[in-house]
């Protein structure tokens, strides 16, 4: 058995410094205790970080896809758990140089978009209602145009010599060919869901799909962050030109 010693202060200098001590410790060990308890109460979460294949740039999302557009659109596509997602480059910020880091946190993308807590929406359109605001993304090209948009789920060409609202080639939703009758779910934030940049031309908000899901666009970019530990957006095919 080992037996414990306690030592008593001898004079009243000792004892008010062991006092002092005491308290020194306590009030640390209180501050741990908060470090660590109020991320947990508040929802705070530590920094979500992926590893990144390829530089993720945003340059001319209002012209272009984008790796940054193809990011967020697939973000908001998973969050829904829509057949595809519609990003309009109004919600994006662009800049000039590339994030090259190989390790991409969820925050440096979140930072890009123009509303990061609209909330998202999924729309029910069909073939037809789809076409129809590729043409609208595309009708200012080669200009820039706030209304482009980027693209997750879904594939198509443009012609750029057309004429304006005849330029769309093809358009393919996983491998198959968009059906002009076929009815499609649509993730897209809020404010382009309720007909923001003119899309109030090709839907209404008859076309919304009723829910009780309120993600964010920030949110939905920390839940795919999550959920990809990897990420390589280092091709851009998606939306492409005929030369």
């Amino acid at each position: 058995m080992i037996a414990s010693v306690v030592v008593e202060p001898t004079n009243d200098a000792e004892c008010r410094m062991s006092k002092t001590n005491t308290r020194i410790w306590t009030a640390c060990m209180l501050a741990v205790v908060v470090m660590i308890a109020v991320p947990a109460v508040c929802g705070i979460s530590a920094p979500v970080q992926s590893a990144s294949a390829a530089p993720l740039g945003n340059k001319e999302p209002g012209k272009s896809e984008t790796a940054v557009g193809d990011l967020v659109a697939d973000s908001f596509r998973n969050a829904m758990g829509s057949d595809i997602a519609f990003v309009a480059a109004s919600d994006l910020k662009p800049i000039e140089i590339p994030l090259t880091s190989s390790k991409i946190g969820a925050e440096a993308i979140i930072t890009l978009l123009g509303y990061p807590e609209d909330t998202l929406a999924v729309l029910s359109l069909d073939g037809s209602a789809i076409r129809q605001a590729l043409e609208r993304s595309v009708s200012a090209y080669p200009r820039s145009n706030l209304g482009y948009l980027q693209v997750s789920g879904i594939k198509f060409t443009f012609n750029p010599g057309k004429e304006i609202g005849s330029r769309i080639t093809s358009i393919t939703i996983g491998d198959q060919s968009v059906s002009d009758n076929q009815k499609y779910t649509v993730a897209v934030l809020n404010s382009l869901a309720n007909g923001a940049l003119g899309y109030w031309k090709v839907w209404s908000a008859a076309n919304i799909v009723p829910s009780t899901q309120k993600e964010t666009a920030s949110q939905a970019l920390e839940s795919y962050f999550q959920a990809n530990s990897k990420l390589d957006y280092g091709t851009l095919t998606r939306i492409s030109t005929v030369k």
